[in-house]
């Protein structure tokens, strides 16, 4: 301002000195004014006499407008001019401006200005994140660009997804209000359109600021709905979801989800932490309890509602062969009462009437003239057949021993007294016959009491004790044995065979190789594996009966991984070599846990597969096609191209420990039951 009062000055100065008649600026406008407002300028004179003609002119506009138009007189030295900026008058002119004046033939200009309908504002929102049903407060001030003060006007805030607005006045430069959101609004970003002006005497808006806002509103869980699929009766795959849903009804994926199953007897069978919109599998087993199940699910400081499902009744049995001896065990969850037919060879049949409680099973000894027999069961449902060699004089089968004698009720009363000694006499001669060693099985095993506790199956099925080291007292419980178990239980078991093609050589030469043959066995006993010896073969079984987890291929794997990269290890520095190959396979045994030892009767071919498996492998570890199928991308294989056997070879381990880890802790937090502290 001082700077444009020197120009001026001088400019007054230059124009007294050189003109003898003259008309001129005396006082010259501001430099910035806002509509609503007038601007004051004086027109001065020598005291010549003539018309003065001034006009308003900008740069927006191709003409001007009038101002003043007088006659001066030599008296009228300094005359004051004062112009209105409103709307009527400028006609839309506004931007860079200035006056003209004309006097006689003479054109003088004022310095510029600016005339502008714009307001300068501060706008805040109290915070920029909303959850639905919040109200979003704003405050705010505003100025005219001239400097001068708002004193009245208006500040209309405009939200476009539901078109509320709102319209607050303002006061002294300053402004509040608030505006609510919607109960269901959808979760994202929502832009605000704000809009502060004035108005004159004639309700039309002068000064005006618009500008543009945004808030963001974020998803809030509602609901926690569980859904069920598959097939939700005994032994079946049944699938289950949880859907979180926000608070217009969306669904919010990857949210931590727990899930809690409990059967028709109260007991919890199932803790399980997944994800929202995630579907998980449980396989129910086919002795589960019947009744009405609940599972629940929790997320997000949620509860679902509880879904009943109704576990139906399952009559069903299974038959087992085991040499010359027919095992019928009742897997379902009701008594199992039903008619089973038997056939031996061609010419030989018999119905069995049979009531086994639940778990129950009964043995029939079958005999025939020495020979091989096809012999075949069937219940109307299930059936089973096989080759097996029988002896004796006549076809037939053996009274029943175990618990299953429902078809003696048949009988009348007074024969209860007889049933009682006859029961007795089963019970003693079944424990006798549980601890009976099958052909699969070592015959007359006596294990040392100070040498381990791995059993050494021979070529000719003499199991012999192998050392271990661990103390005496604890190395039985490091035992597997492969036998004939009737009351157990029926699980999934991980096998890993380590074929030492050499042995007879490292035997007959007392070398170093044979610590790094127990070191192996060590690490299986150490990962609570149960170990024994069958010919060159050392087997170890992971079962869950002992390791408590009903997955062991992954932890089976490591440890073959391990042993293969001692022996391996041992090979590069010494010289007596170790000839290896290791094999994993899995399948299903009949298991049961007698002081630390493992009992179990394997179904099927598992335990020779896995033999066969480290027959093929050399030097390196390989996996059964079973195996391979069920560990879903967790190990990385290659497929084996060596040997008619289908097998794999291990590429590399994915490590799990940090996943892991983060399910134990919030297990913990939650306090959420381990996997062995319940069962189906």
């Amino acid at each position: 301002m001082e700077k444009r009062g020197i120009v001026i000055l001088l400019l007054v100065m230059f124009m007294v000195s050189f003109a003898s008649a003259e008309v001129f600026f005396s006082q010259q406008p501001r430099e910035t004014y806002s509509l609503g407002e007038q601007i004051d300028f004086i027109v001065g004179s020598d005291g010549t006499e003539g018309w003065v003609n001034v006009d308003l002119k900008c740069g927006n506009s191709s003409g001007g407008s009038m101002v003043f138009f007088h006659y001066l007189t030599a008296d009228e030295l300094s005359l004051p001019v004062s112009v209105p900026l409103t709307k009527e008058f400028l006609r839309e002119m506004k931007g860079d401006c200035f006056f003209s004046m004309v006097f006689d033939t003479e054109i003088k200009e004022s310095l510029h200005f600016q005339i502008s309908s714009e307001l300068e504002v501060g706008f805040d929102f109290n915070k920029e994140i909303y959850g639905p049903n919040e109200s979003v407060f704003f405050t705010g001030n505003v100025v005219k660009v001239s400097g001068g003060a708002v004193e009245e006007g208006f500040a209309e805030v405009r939200f476009p997804y539901n078109g509320v607005e709102s319209i607050v006045a303002v006061k002294e430069g300053e402004f509040n209000g608030n505006i609510s959101l919607q109960e269901n609004i959808p979760s994202g970003d929502y832009a605000l359109d704000i809009f502060i002006y004035e108005k004159d005497d004639t309700e039309a808006i002068t000064n005006f600021y618009l500008l543009n806002s945004s808030i963001t509103v974020i998803s809030e869980p509602k609901i926690l709905d569980v859904e069920i699929s598959g097939d939700t009766g005994p032994d079946g795959d049944m699938g289950f979801s949880a859907s979180l849903y926000d608070q217009a009804d969306e669904t919010i994926d990857g949210v931590p989800v727990a899930f809690t199953l409990v059967n028709s007897q109260g007991e919890q069978v199932l803790n399980l932490l997944s994800e929202t919109g995630a579907t998980e599998y449980y396989r129910i087993r086919k002795n589960a309890p019947i009744g009405y199940w609940n599972l629940t699910a929790q997320a997000d400081g949620l509860d679902s509602e509880v879904v009943e499902i109704h576990m139906s009744h399952n009559v069903e049995a299974e038959f087992l062969f085991v040499n010359d001896t027919l095992v019928v065990r009742n897997v379902g969850n009701v008594p199992y009462d039903k008619f089973v037919e038997v056939s031996i060879g061609e010419n030989y049949t018999r119905v069995l009437a049979l009531n086994l409680s639940l778990g129950g099973s009964v043995e029939f000894g079958l005999e025939g003239p020495d020979g091989e027999y096809d012999i075949f069961v069937d219940d109307g449902e299930a059936n089973i057949g096989a080759v097996a060699a029988l002896t004796g004089d006549v076809i037939g089968i053996k009274n029943p021993r175990g618990a299953g004698l429902g078809f003696i009720n048949k009988y009348v009363f007074s024969w209860i007294i007889i049933v009682g000694i006859l029961g007795v006499f089963v019970f003693v001669s079944a424990r006798k016959i549980m601890n009976r060693k099958s052909v699969l099985s070592a015959k007359n095993f006596k294990p040392k009491k100070d040498e381990g506790g791995v059993v050494q199956v021979s070529e000719s099925n003499k199991e012999t004790p192998v050392s271990v080291s661990h103390d005496s007292q604890g190395s039985s419980q490091n035992t597997a044995d492969n036998s004939l178990v009737v009351q157990g239980d029926k699980q999934k078991a991980t096998f890993l065979s380590l074929n030492v093609k050499n042995q007879d050589e490292i035997t007959k030469s007392k070398s170093n190789a044979n610590g790094a043959i127990d070191e192996a066995v060590n690490q299986i006993s150490n990962a609570n594996g149960k170990v024994y010896r069958s010919g060159n073969h050392v087997v170890g079984v992971f079962a869950p009966a002992i390791t408590k987890t009903f997955d062991n291929n992954l932890d089976a794997i490591r440890v073959a991984d391990s042993i293969s990269d001692s022996l391996k290890e041992h090979n590069k520095k010494y010289a007596n070599k170790v000839d290896f190959g290791i094999g994993i396979n899995d399948g299903e045994i009949i298991a049961d846990k007698r002081e630390g030892k493992l009992l179990f009767t394997p179904l099927g071919n598992s335990i020779q597969v896995v033999k066969k498996v480290a027959d093929v492998a050399d030097q390196n570890l390989l996996l059964s096609e079973s195996v391979n199928t069920s560990l879903g991308g967790k190990v990385k294989t290659l497929a084996n191209s060596s040997g008619e056997l289908k097998t794999f070879a291990v590429n590399d381990v994915l490590d799990k420990v940090q996943h892991a880890q983060f399910i134990n802790k919030f297990l913990e937090r939650n306090e959420y039951k381990k996997l062995d502290d319940f069962k189906v």
